[in-house]
């Protein structure tokens, strides 16, 4: 098992959406948005005001913040200096720790040098989407591996989490298996999870469970009873409540409108 729980192992799965560049000079406003993809802002001088799900955040010249999809957010700037930053929107399949505070990046930094060259990019037509992707890939991994989480210690312990989860996902989470296997208090456990990926074990459980199902559901012939046993779940019925519960449609609807009507062989 690595021990390199980072953006590293994810570069296969890594990319940027589209990047916003803004220079202001007067009092300006953007109105309340939900964050899509995970968003990295960066100021490269002056002051950027934001208010979003963590609460009011000012991000000083420098300085970076990465938020998580579905974040709640509205920016503005007021004041006499103006402020420069970009927004960069990111998608990655793999699990990334939300930096929920503004993260500073020391100006002699290789993290600060590749955003400030991802900045200047705006004036180089000659930077591809490929290397503007390489640029920003590399910024995270420098701010990532100094920001968060806080000791390599956690990480390994995340890392261990996670190589956890993926292999009992047939079956009922069970905390207390868990906290044997890790050999750690179980509210440590809850909390640092919690800190580094800004949800609870419990609901990233469910959310990796729901994903299988959905994934046996579109991919294979298997008829319900099959896959609810696959699944860990005793009785079809248990697994039919936990999968319209966590998607507000049942694993037979879901299938038929993955597939309309077209039937299924096997």
């Amino acid at each position: 098992m690595s021990n390199d729980f980072s953006l590293k192992n994810t570069q296969q799965s890594f990319d940027y959406n589209d990047i916003l560049y803004v220079n202001v000079k007067e009092k300006w406003e953007h109105g309340a948005s939900y964050c899509e993809n995970y968003t990295l802002f960066f100021v490269n001088s002056g002051k950027l005001r934001l208010w979003c799900t963590p609460g009011h955040i000012e991000i000083n010249c420098g300085c970076a913040l990465i938020l998580a999809p579905g974040t709640r957010i509205r920016s503005g700037y007021s004041g006499n200096e103006g402020v420069e930053f970009f927004k960069a929107s990111f998608c990655t399949s793999e699990p990334f720790f939300k930096i929920s505070s503004p993260v500073p990046v020391c100006c002699q930094s290789v993290a600060h040098k590749l955003l400030d060259s991802l900045y200047r990019s705006r004036f180089a037509p000659e930077y591809s989407a490929h290397a503007k992707n390489a640029l920003l890939y590399g910024a995270l991994y420098h701010i990532y591996d100094t920001a968060s989480p806080s000791t390599l210690r956690e990480r390994d312990m995340l890392n261990d989490i996670f190589a956890y989860i993926e292999d009992n996902l047939t079956r009922d989470f069970d905390f207390d298996d868990l906290q044997k296997a890790l050999g750690l208090d179980r509210s440590h456990i809850s909390r640092v999870f919690s800190k580094a990926v800004g949800k609870t074990l419990k609901a990233y459980v469910n959310e990796r469970r729901v994903a299988l199902a959905c994934d046996m559901l579109a991919t294979s012939s298997f008829d319900i009873n099959k896959i609810a046993s696959l699944m860990g779940f005793e009785e079809s019925n248990l697994f039919t409540k936990f999968f319209t519960y966590h998607t507000g449609i049942t694993p037979s609807d879901y299938r038929r409108k993955v597939f309309g009507t077209k039937p299924l062989n096997g």
